[in-house]
């Protein structure tokens, strides 16, 4: 589990392929202290686990579900990519509940800056935006967010300097794709209001993609 509190950026140092997976490692900004084998790290949004640690340089496995669900392969030496380790038991949660199981890609089809903060539309899949509320949170590249606007395809989010400064989002451009997390509470309540009307929770709201 996860705050979406992005602790530092990384740079992506390999990915290579190994059958149908790829494997990515990264050179943290911070040393990663006690890191661990079959840690969970969010990288983008996404949970991984560590497999590998290279001269404190840790390797995470996509495997072919996180390559469908998820834009990491997208991650080309050079990129930089969002780091929040797990939440602690009785830690802080300064951002919102965040599972790290991406629940889609979205694209960014605007980022308009307003003095020093920015503005930012992101379609999505209609069968997501029922589970949305405005002032609900929201999680793009792992990054916890308030929504603003939403639509029938699309949310709008302001990204404020920090959040510019430390984060993937900062340099991210229209036509960029970005992992989507929506609220874990709404997930659970789409379950519930379907359960009790016998339909498969599967469906979207209203029953239309």
């Amino acid at each position: 589990m996860f705050t979406g509190l992005v602790e530092q950026l990384a740079r992506v140092e390999g990915v290579e392929r190994e059958g149908e997976s790829l494997l990515l490692l990264i050179q943290t900004t911070k040393p990663l202290r006690n890191l661990r084998l079959g840690e969970s790290i969010s990288l983008n949004g996404a949970c991984l686990t560590v497999v590998s640690v290279d001269g404190g340089k840790p390797r995470f496995e996509l495997t072919p579900e996180t390559i469908r669900r998820t834009c990491l392969s997208d991650l080309k030496t050079g990129d930089y990519v969002n780091v929040e380790r797990s939440l602690r038991v009785g830690g802080r949660l300064g951002g919102h509940l965040v599972t790290g199981h991406v629940d889609c890609v979205g694209e960014i089809v605007s980022k308009e800056h307003h003095g020093k903060s920015a503005e930012m539309w992101v379609k999505i899949p209609t069968r997501l935006t029922p589970m949305m509320v405005e002032k609900g949170s929201i999680a793009v590249d792992g990054v916890s967010l308030t929504i603003v606007e939403i639509k029938r395809n699309a949310f709008s989010v302001w990204l404020i300097p920090h959040t510019l400064r430390n984060t993937t989002l900062g340099f991210k451009l229209p036509r960029d794709r970005v992992n989507i997390e929506v609220d874990i509470i709404a997930k659970y309540l789409k379950r519930f209001y379907y359960s009790t009307r016998g339909v498969s929770a599967h469906e979207p709201f209203g029953g239309s993609r």
